[in-house]
């Protein structure tokens, strides 16, 4: 598809058009997600999905936080709760199609149409403060909130209403004289502004409006994201993420992880729809480099500090990765882990890589979930590495009673993701990413369709079994995702062994008939982590131990002093022979981890630890050697 030119910027888009027809992207994606209702979890992670679907979505909350928009209330990023909700909202019940969740659904839509003026504007600011601040951020967020419910309802008064609202801001940004997108925002030099690229191109896609991709690409290839310097030509560069905007100065830097993976969340959909390959190599690079220089062992990562000598301001990317076991100024932020889920499913979508679903699972298991207080009804804003939970809270609003930090729904978001990851098809068959207790339904050729059972306890162990039950008899691949982690995997169909290769797709391609099974038993030895090569040297005074996907943590309640000097008994290859034990505190999974002295000690896993939210269960993750 051909790059549309900037006129249509320039004069001003036709106001509530809505005569297109929906956009079809260029790119197909390698592995693509099931209908709506295709897929039921079972086990505690589906416990974690239902509680937050229970807790976190009620008509009172959802008001209060409609009335920032009716009141203009011109408060900091006041608008961006209402997106944030409704999106966690309108996944959950495409996940669940739970009726009560529609119908919130429906009426806070309603409500927040009532909101908007005349003239298409929605906005929680008053006229004279637009575009400036995080009004644009808010927006963004409305746009992805009313997208969704649009989604769900196909109302057309929806439609309307996003189209009126975008226009409107069309009229306000783009090349002089009006507002340069660059110029809007609070603190990083439009980088926060432009992740409004991300529901720019979702609408695009839905209407065919060529003025929305339009701007996108005054986004992407004019303005370039950041008033200091292109962030996506950055990216595709290859440079470190950590310079996004840099000035030469690490206590000025603006490289703000959550709002910069915002951005290239967008990008992606950018690429999409213009098959550009130069923007497929810029979200690619985007992702290695916070995968091998941000992300820890948790799952994604910023915040850290310590980098040549100086920190960064707190969220910002800074070889987080790479300074993992360095003192630390504060946590990962919770947004950052659950859109750096995101990021890596639509990548997993685009390019097929098995590996990108390691890093969902990764970041599952140990950030996000361990973000969460057991009762669910809040959200560890800074997820340390060591220490306590909860962290320092930056930013929070009350709404109808309850003090709801900007990390919340994000998190709630990306919970109602997982389903859409465990189960996919590709090229005829369904493939199968996470290996949780599930019954899934997956279209084949023809009528044909074929239900996948699967039972396993992991992780806390690695055996899954599949009973494969298509309605006809027929052959079709059956892909399962070998974890990169795992190198000596076992795959057998009916009890016949299949070829499974670490960090790739096993791809079982056969005749099927009802009541055939696939059982998998993956490599769940106990693995002796260091700090990734291009640490500080001080780097190797601690280790840290992984179990699966697991990390594993000593915390305070196992009686033991946490912060003694350890040396964990390995093999020459890294592994450790963890011996499992019954759990003697509220945890998934204990082991008992032997020291090269003959003694040993207990952990838990990461999710578990700190749950007290106070230092009655400090823990620690890098563990500290003896003699270093």
């Amino acid at each position: 598809m051909a790059v549309p030119s900037l006129h249509s910027l320039k004069s001003g888009p036709a106001l509530c058009d809505t005569t297109a027809q929906p956009a079809q992207p260029v790119v197909v994606d390698r592995l693509q997600p099931l209908p709506h209702g295709s897929i039921r979890l079972r086990g505690f992670v589906q416990d974690r999905i239902q509680q937050q679907a229970d807790i976190s979505f009620d008509g009172k909350t959802l008001a209060a936080m409609t009335d920032v928009f009716r009141k203009r209330a011109n408060g900091f990023a006041d608008g961006e709760f209402w997106g944030k909700a409704v999106r966690a909202l309108c996944h959950h019940y495409q996940y669940s199609l739970d009726p009560r969740l529609k119908e919130l659904i429906e009426a806070t839509a309603s409500d927040l149409l009532t909101t908007q003026t005349p003239d298409g504007c929605l906005s929680e600011f008053a006229y004279p403060l637009q575009p400036k601040n995080s009004d644009l951020w808010d927006r963004k967020y409305a746009m992805l909130g009313l997208l969704g419910c649009y989604d769900v309802t196909k109302d057309p008064k929806i439609l309307q209403a996003l189209i009126r609202m975008t226009d409107y801001t069309l009229t306000q940004v783009g090349p002089p004289p009006k507002t340069r997108i660059i110029d809007t925002g609070w603190a990083f030099e439009g980088i926060e502004s432009s992740s409004i690229l991300d529901p720019m191109m979702r609408l695009h896609l839905v209407t065919g409006f060529e003025r929305y991709l339009d701007f996108a690409r005054y986004i992407v290839e004019v303005e370039g994201g950041c008033k200091r310097g292109s962030i996506f030509e950055t990216a595709f560069q290859g440079k470190d993420v950590k310079d996004f905007g840099s000035n030469g100065h690490p206590d000025q830097s603006i490289a703000k992880a959550y709002e910069s993976q915002s951005c290239f969340e967008g990008l992606v959909e950018y690429y999409r729809v213009t098959g550009n390959p130069h923007w497929r190599q810029a979200v690619l690079n985007f992702y290695t480099n916070v995968l091998t220089k941000e992300t820890t062992i948790i799952g994604s990562g910023c915040g850290l500090g310590g980098v040549n000598n100086g920190i960064a301001p707190t969220e910002q990317f800074n070889h987080s990765g790479l300074y993992q076991t360095c003192p630390v100024r504060e946590g990962i932020e919770g947004c950052q882990s659950a859109r750096w889920m995101t990021y890596c499913y639509r990548l997993l979508r685009l390019t097929g890589d098995s590996t990108m679903a390691d890093q969902v699972e990764r970041t599952l298991y140990n950030a996000l979930l361990g973000s969460i207080r057991p009762d669910g009804l809040a959200v560890d804003y800074h997820t340390h590495l060591n220490g306590t939970r909860p962290a320092k809270i930056n930013f929070q609003k009350p709404f109808n009673g309850k003090m709801i930090t900007c990390c919340f729904y994000n998190v709630v978001d990306s919970l109602a993701l997982v389903p859409s990851v465990a189960f996919m098809t590709a090229e005829g068959g369904p493939v199968v990413n996470l290996y949780i207790p599930a019954t899934a339904n997956v279209k084949l050729a023809g009528n044909n369709e074929v239900v996948l059972e699967q039972t396993t306890d992991y992780p806390r162990d690695g055996e899954i079994n599949i009973l494969v039950r298509p309605l006809q008899p027929a052959r079709f691949p059956v892909r399962l995702r070998i974890p990169a982690w795992s190198r000596n995997t076992l795959v057998k169909v009916n009890g016949q062994a299949w070829e499974a290769k670490a960090g790739s797709y096993c791809c079982i391609d056969r005749a099927w008939s009802a009541g055939d099974r696939i059982s998998l038993a993956l490599e769940m030895r106990g693995r002796l982590e260091r700090s990734p090569e291009g640490s500080p040297k001080s780097s190797d005074a601690f280790r840290a131990l992984t179990r699966g996907p697991i990390v594993l943590a000593r915390d305070k309640r196992l009686g033991a002093d946490i912060h003694e000097k350890m040396e964990i008994q390995a093999d020459a290859e890294g592994y450790v022979p963890l011996t499992p034990m019954a759990v003697t505190i509220p945890a998934h999974m204990q082991f008992a981890v032997p020291t090269t002295t003959g003694g040993s000690f207990p952990v838990i896993d990461f999710a578990s630890a700190g749950n007290t939210w106070d230092a009655n269960s400090e823990y620690v993750t890098w563990i500290p050697r003896p003699g270093i």
